[in-house]
């Protein structure tokens, strides 16, 4: 009944704030010219200028929000939940869309990997090297493709530094965990003497399996047929999730040459982790009457060894020339791999690597993209943005888990955006992009093409200088991805036996999005609003078990462990929105009422799969002097909109809590820093995870961070 109180108490405030508390007033007015959004079509926009619904993570609220995961980094953002698999893999939800729908960026350039295939497979890129994160909510497809047409994650690091610098800077630190014994030392530095810029970066990081308040599996997973003895085994779990450990390695060098006018670079990184996967997603191949508790207490599951080498050239025009106002380009070159380790690999004495090899399956995917980004001076009133983006992609699986197909992807596009001032405060942008996208598959597969066209309208208008009124429009256009048209055999992440459908055709989208932020002495609101209609929506249907349960029979699965699905397209609507209420106490403190909802419905079907429960919350920040503090209550509430197999999942209570102190250190400092989450102790399912079941969130954490910055 408490629970229930305060979180009523918060419904008049309905919103999501992402700011420090010297930012609370500043990140919904006009006056943001510190925060601007280098994924949108114009660089150098703040977040309210922008007609796209936008939200940036930097500076304290980046070093609050910075998990080990990119997905848990970002799930505190308005609109945006974690899709994660365990501790080691989690990838962003944007409004409901996620997967194959949600493009995620490194420096503009998309990040290759094998996430889109499987919730198991983690987004390849860390999280630490990122000094501004950029969510676009909505389709963004008009700049970045098929595969953004439910939004962009972009990562925005100091790689590529584009101004010059003298001397160095930069910082060393070190985190230490308590949930999951968690350790990590990172660093970085950059500098330059004349033209010549450079930066390097690199993290190392350990973590345990993780603890929680109960048992791992809810409590009809635990006793459904279990003899007494298993349930003693079960019971011995609680306290920790099974197979959660991590370990990561990242290291990142990135060299310039600024010019007057511009810059060229060179950058390499390698992103390395192995991590388990939680829960009995990869098979459990005894019967449930063979387990016994020494055999339980001996388990051990699948580990995922994922290696990622990117390789960048970047150039840039940062000073008018010709007709030209700013330019910008790069190649990126991809080499990508993971291994999934099953436990008797790692037991053998002696294993042969041929017969290692043979036990698990290893997932690979190669790419080369090229971008060129041109920015024209103003030509009767209008002033634009063009350019071209072109990917191939090399995907390839072998082993007992590859239940998809080598394929071969290729993308090509141009787009085109333009905007123009209308009277003294208004602005209306106009862009379209034509897109062709090539999938050639092996074997007896067929090959697939699809052409694609997009196009948008937005309208930005300033009411008074503290009053913004974005609206947007627009068509959007993706292609099926390699998953949903080839998938053919056995998914064991996720309980399935997945049969892709090589004749989807071309799924389309009609969003409108309406915003308005602004202020009125101590207080600042925002409303974002959204509705997208799709034509030929992709989504994996769940069958009764039939003849396709035979398949994961022969691989040594019981047919009632795994649900055949398959994919298909049926025309859906998705509309929801994310609106704040916050207060300035005075200059050093603020509070801020959120809340964040989206609704789904297939026209004339079932609900939707995994689609996140509404969130309302209450934050508080401050500072004085050289101490920073801040707390976050957040309500998620039960989930009732479900599918059958899923079922409903209840809701929970979270409370987060930071601390920091910055310590002066002869001309340099350095900053100490409490953080405590999920202080309540709570017993936390997402209902958008597929290990909703298996593995809740972890428990009660206090995170200690040291770093001396100079």
């Amino acid at each position: 009944m408490q629970r229930t109180f305060i979180a009523l108490g918060l419904l008049p405030g309905l919103a999501f704030a992402q700011t420090t508390p010297s930012s609370a007033t500043d990140s919904r007015t006009s006056d943001l010219s510190p925060i601007t959004v280098e994924a949108a079509p114009f660089a150098g926009r703040s977040p309210v200028e922008t007609t796209q619904p936008t939200e940036v993570l930097t500076g304290e609220e980046l070093e609050r929000a910075r998990a080990q995961t990119l997905g848990d980094s970002l799930q505190s953002l308005p609109g945006v939940h974690s899709a994660e698999f365990g501790s080691g893999a989690s990838r962003p939800v944007i409004r409901g869309q996620g997967g194959p729908r949600v493009r995620v960026l490194d420096g503009g350039a998309g990040v290759v990997d094998a996430s889109t295939i499987s919730p198991d497979h983690n987004a390849a890129i860390e999280p630490f090297r990122a000094q501004q994160i950029e969510v676009l909510k909505g389709p963004a497809t008009l700049l970045y493709g098929s595969g953004a047409i439910g939004g962009v994650v972009n990562i925005v690091s100091d790689m590529f530094p584009t101004e010059p610098l003298q001397g160095l800077s930069g910082a060393i630190g070190s985190s230490l965990s308590s949930v999951d014994e968690g350790r990590s030392l990172f660093g970085h530095v950059e500098g330059g003497v004349g033209g010549f810029v450079f930066h390097l970066d690199g993290l190392t990081r350990q973590t345990e399996d993780y603890d929680i308040p109960g048992t791992a599996a809810l409590e009809d997973e635990h006793h459904e047929g279990e003899t007494p003895e298993e349930h003693a085994a079960h019971e011995e779990e609680s306290g920790t999730v099974a197979n959660t450990a991590t370990d990561t390695d990242s290291l990142a060098a990135g060299f310039s040459w600024v010019g007057p006018r511009g810059y060229v670079g060179l950058g390499v990184s390698s992103y390395d982790s192995v991590y388990g996967i939680p829960g009995h997603a990869h098979g459990e191949e005894e019967p449930a009457d063979a387990v016994t508790e020494e055999a339980h207490e001996d388990e051990e599951g699948v580990r995922i060894d994922l290696t990622q080498r990117r390789y960048e050239l970047r150039a840039g025009l940062t000073r008018e020339w010709g007709w030209l106002s700013r330019a910008r380009g790069s190649i990126v070159v991809t080499e990508y791999e993971h291994a999934e380790i099953e436990p008797e690999e790692e037991h053998a004495a002696d294993p042969d690597p041929a017969e290692e090899e043979a036990h698990g399956t290893v997932f690979t995917n190669d790419g080369v993209e090229a971008r060129v980004e041109l920015t024209h001076k103003p030509l009767a009133g209008w002033t634009g943005v063009f350019g071209f983006q072109g990917y191939t992609q090399e995907f390839a699986a072998a082993g007992e888990e590859a239940f998809v197909p080598p394929v071969d992807t290729t993308s090509t596009g141009l787009f085109w955006v333009e905007e123009r001032a209308v009277g003294a405060t208004g602005r209306v942008s106009l862009g379209g992009r034509i897109e062709q996208v090539d999938h050639a598959a092996s074997g007896s597969n067929p090959d697939r093409q699809y052409e694609l066209f997009s196009v948008s309208a937005g309208w930005h208008q300033e009411l008074t200088p503290q009053h913004h009124l974005n609206m947007n429009i627009s068509h959007a256009e993706r292609a099926p991805d390699v998953l949903e048209l080839y998938a053919n055999g056995p998914h064991l992440a996720t309980l399935t036996i997945e049969n892709g459908n090589p004749d989807l055709d071309v799924e389309r989208s009609l969003n409108f999005d309406l915003g308005h932020a602004g202020e009125s002495g101590a207080w600042v609101f925002g409303l974002d609003l959204f509705y997208t209609r799709y034509d030929d929506y992709i989504f994996a249907e769940e069958l009764a078990h039939a003849d396709e349960a035979a398949e994961g029979e022969e691989a040594g699965h019981d047919e009632d462990e795994l649900t055949p699905i398959t994919y298909t397209q049926a025309d859906a609507d998705f509309w929801g929105g994310e609106l704040h209420l916050g207060y300035r106490l005075n200059a050093l403190h603020s509070l801020t009422a959120f809340a964040d909802t989206v609704r789904t419905r297939r026209r004339g079907g079932d609900e939707l799969p995994r689609i996140p429960a509404d969130r309302v919350g209450l934050r508080f920040d401050g500072g004085l002097g050289a101490w920073s503090y801040g707390a976050r209550l957040v309500q998620v509430f039960k989930q009732t909109r479900a599918t059958a197999l899923e079922g409903p999942t209840d809701g929970y209570l979270l409370l987060g809590a930071d601390l920091s102190y910055s310590l002066p250190l002869g001309g340099t400092d350095v900053l100490l820093a409490l953080r405590g989450r999920n202080l309540l102790n709570e017993e936390a399912r997402n209902h958008v995870s597929f290990l909703k079941k298996q593995a809740p969130l972890p428990g009660a954490n206090a995170q200690f961070d040291i770093e001396w910055r100079f």
